[in-house]
Parts: C-alpha cells; sequence; structure tokens
C-alpha cells in the first residue's frame, strides 16, 4: 500500500474511532425510546355496573369522583322496572387529564342533581349488580350545583 494511502487510512480510522461511542450513544437513545415508548401502560378495563333505580325514565344518573364526573347515563324502563346500566371508565396513566376512575377510588352517584345513598369502589373490569336508591330528603331541599374553577 502507498504511504499516503496508508496516513490517509490512519486518519480515518482515528476520526471513526472518535465518532464510534457518539454513535453508539445515538443507537442506544434510539433503542431506549423506543422501549420507554412500547412500556405505557395500558388504560384499565372500565367497571360495569347495572341495577334497579327509584328514579323515572329518562332521569339522568351521574357518577363521579369528587367534584370530576366521569360518566352518565339515563334511567330507562325494562321487565316493568326501572332500571339503568353504566360504565365507569379508567383514568388513562399516560396522560394529565383525567378521563375516569382510579383502583379503589369511591364513586358517588347523584340522579338529576340530586345525591343518592350508594357508593362504590372503583375496580377494574368488575361487573357488579348495585340497586341505586334517592336518599330522603328534607322539604324544600335544592342541590346545589358547584361548578369547578378552570
Amino acid at each position: 500500500m502507498p504511504k499516503t494511502m496508508n496516513k490517509s487510512l490512519n486518519s480515518f480510522r482515528r476520526r471513526c474511532r472518535g465518532l464510534c461511542p457518539a454513535l453508539w450513544l445515538v443507537l442506544l437513545l434510539l433503542l431506549l425510546g423506543g422501549q420507554a415508548w412500547a412500556e405505557e401502560t395500558p388504560p384499565a378495563l372500565p367497571h360495569y355496573l347495572y341495577g334497579v333505580i327509584n328514579a323515572s325514565p329518562g332521569d339522568v344518573i351521574v357518577a363521579s369522583t369528587g367534584p370530576q364526573e366521569i360518566a352518565h347515563t339515563a334511567v330507562f324502563v325494562a321487565d316493568g322496572q326501572n332500571v339503568y346500566r353504566i360504565a365507569l371508565p379508567a383514568d388513562d396513566p399516560n396522560t394529565t387529564a383525567r378521563e375516569g376512575a382510579r383502583e379503589n377510588e369511591v364513586i358517588a352517584f347523584t340522579v338529576d342533581g340530586y345525591p343518592l345513598l350508594e357508593k362504590v369502589i372503583w375496580h377494574s373490569g368488575h361487573i357488579d349488580r348495585i340497586d341505586l336508591h334517592r336518599a330522603k330528603l328534607p322539604i324544600g331541599y335544592l342541590p346545589l350545583l358547584v361548578k369547578a374553577s378552570p
């Protein structure tokens, strides 16, 4: 091999040795970035509820976790009874917004603004029959609707 070519080859090798750690670092970051994306936690399954309710057909049932409404449904008639069914969604852990409930969180219900006696502890994937009952309220009771501040 001629001397000039040998010098250029050696120079090329020295430059490549300097680039090699940088290339490995880029490859490692690409692999870790892809791995972190693949390991996102999938959202949990909803908690399904159904049952009889002492409310009129068309009344709206709202399920909430504190001030946050997570689901609503309407009362309907089936087999001569006033019933409901509702899917309480799970919160997506990959977002900052609140879309649903978290494991072991207490869910409260209202029907057309009036509180219901029952509360449910949220569990992913459960299907439960819960009969809902309106609380007996004093005459002249008006529900206080509070809007959450942004």
